[in-house]
């Protein structure tokens, strides 16, 4: 835990920027008496330990003081003080890790004689901190614009305090319950009630023998159940790994064409963005509204060709908070629509992970907004913590995990994410082995009274064709898709939207021209709308 005048920072910096505090009281003068002032941060919490400087109207000393368990603290002038009216400061300081700048100096001006008066801070008195030598990494994370602590029950989350350096006894309370204290010399690791919370967290502390405390923020702990989506337009952020390694795990960039594929897929008046990341944040496309046009399509798409590169490390963390950012912050947003982020990464992340995903499982909507959590590259190059970590990020935001060996898989599981947000439900689904120059067939009989079916074929390399004939014989191709029928196709992908499709046997038809191994393995595909 940190003292009002805060130890060295032991937490990565969240930085968020500060105004300084200050108020001014003009009391009526009186004879030679004490001058009482209080010291408070944010929202009035008392601050015990704190030096307070008493100056005269020429800015002469004329005495100091310490504030006692209630943040006052009562300054006797000498028989002999310089001139009032007087003006009281103190100098506030906290970790670097819980604000930037970390200390102000705020002055309250104009106090006569047997005044009292406030001296108030906006420094935060509470923000996140490291894991303690010894101790597992934390599973929740402290959310610094809010100043909350956003958990699953039962989540750990290791903070920063700020209390006297002599304070004992100090602990975190949720409600009134004891959920943490220290486990060393500057931070206290909390744990989310077992039975979910959201509330208020308050700081306790004895201070020269007295009780203390304040309120420091709050804490939002609850479990996440997967819910139907929300019908109507929807949002999707596609975060993408783009570090150095994908390189070698995604050499000829399929995760452009899966990109083109949620661009396709998306429906008029759903928005798509795409954020990239490797040890820093690369913006690609700015959350965008799908118009159905065909220029709107090629901007979106052209902007993620170009952008989606190969250089640096991995930092889960930039890319889950750019995608909470862009779902939640971009103008125009409107939170009451069905969201999610679909997040690739072929690596380990690197250092301690502070759980970003936490923030789009706890938003302020009260819904959580799914992760599809997508891990390329072959399954023996990932540590079972890292697969943990990734199967976590999916779950506790409702969302859904994949494991992609190769990145022929990418268009198919990005097609899944997709019908996952959309509300599409499968209702047919089929692996293939194809062969150089040979024709797979797949026969499915459809029903009466369907709005809508997509009929899709991926595969992951080489050069198909996917052809669709109808229960009366008509042949749907690329170059004559037919009346009505909406065909879009990429590298690795194809398909064929129907309204209102007939009902009876469908065939689709799928023939490799061109391949450069001897097999290759897809997957045929039909889908409605739940």
């Amino acid at each position: 835990m940190n003292a009002v005048r805060t130890r060295p920072a032991v937490a990565r910096r969240l930085g968020i920027v500060l105004a300084t505090g200050a108020a001014g009281v003009t009391l009526a003068a009186t004879a030679q008496a004490a001058i009482t002032v209080n010291v408070q941060g944010p929202g009035g919490a008392p601050l015990a330990g704190q030096s307070v400087t008493l100056r005269g109207a020429d800015g002469t000393y004329a005495t100091s003081g310490t504030t006692d368990a209630a943040g006052n603290v009562v300054l006797t002038l000498s028989t002999r003080p310089p001139a009032g009216p007087y003006t009281a400061s103190t100098r506030l300081s906290v970790s670097s890790s819980c604000a930037e700048p970390s200390s102000q100096e705020p002055a309250l001006a104009g106090i006569a004689d047997g005044g009292t008066g406030t001296l108030v801070s906006t420094l935060p008195l509470l923000c996140s901190g490291y894991a303690p030598s010894g101790q597992p990494d934390a599973t929740g994370i402290f959310d610094v614009p809010t100043q909350s602590v956003l958990a699953v029950p039962g989540g750990t989350v290791d903070l920063n305090v700020t209390v006297p350096y002599s304070a004992t006894g100090v602990t975190v309370l949720a409600g009134g319950t004891p959920i943490g204290g220290p486990v060393d010399s500057s931070t206290v690791r909390v744990a989310a009630p077992a039975a979910g919370y959201t509330g208020p967290l308050t700081v306790a502390f004895t201070y020269n023998g007295a009780a203390a405390s304040y309120n420091a923020g709050t804490m939002t702990a609850r479990a996440i159940v997967p819910t139907p989506s929300i019908p109507g337009p929807i949002d999707i952020e596609a975060v993408v790994d783009v570090s150095g390694s994908m390189s070698g795990n995604d050499p000829k960039f399929i995760r452009k064409d899966a990109i083109s594929l949620l661009v396709d897929l998306m429906r008029k008046g759903d928005k798509l963005g795409v954020t990239g990341f490797d040890d820093s944040s690369k913006p690609i496309v700015p959350l965008t509204e799908i118009t159905g046009t065909t220029n709107n399509a090629n901007i979106i798409k052209g902007a993620a060709r170009r952008g989606i590169v190969n250089d640096g490390g991995t930092d889960y963390d930039i890319g889950l908070t750019d995608g909470y950012t862009a779902l939640s912050s971009t103008p125009g947003v409107d939170p009451n629509r069905q969201k999610a982020v679909v997040f690739l990464t072929d690596g380990a992340h690197s250092g301690t992970y502070y759980n970003s995903h936490l923030r789009l499982a706890l938003n302020a909507t009260g819904r959580s907004w799914p992760v599809c959590a997508v891990q390329l590259g072959d399954p023996k190059s990932f540590k079972p913590e890292d697969v943990a970590r990734l199967k976590r990020i999916a779950t506790e935001t409702g969302g859904k995990y994949f494991a992609a060996p190769t990145a022929g898989r990418l268009t198919d599981i990005y097609a899944s994410c997709f019908n996952l947000v959309a509300a599409q439900r499968t209702v047919f689904s089929k692996t293939i082995v194809f062969r150089p120059r040979v024709t797979k067939q797949v026969i499915k009989k459809v029903p009466r009274k369907l709005k809508q079916a997509t009929f899709m074929a991926n595969w992951g390399n080489g050069i198909y064709t996917v052809t669709l004939i109808d229960p009366k014989g008509k042949r749907h191709t690329a170059k004559k898709p037919g009346k009505g029928v909406n065909y879009r196709h990429g590298a690795t992908f194809a398909f064929y939207r129907i309204n209102k499709p007939a009902a009876g046997k469908w065939r689709i038809m799928v023939q490799n021209k061109r391949m450069t191994g001897p097999k290759d393995t897809g997957k045929v595909t039909i889908t409605t709308p739940k």
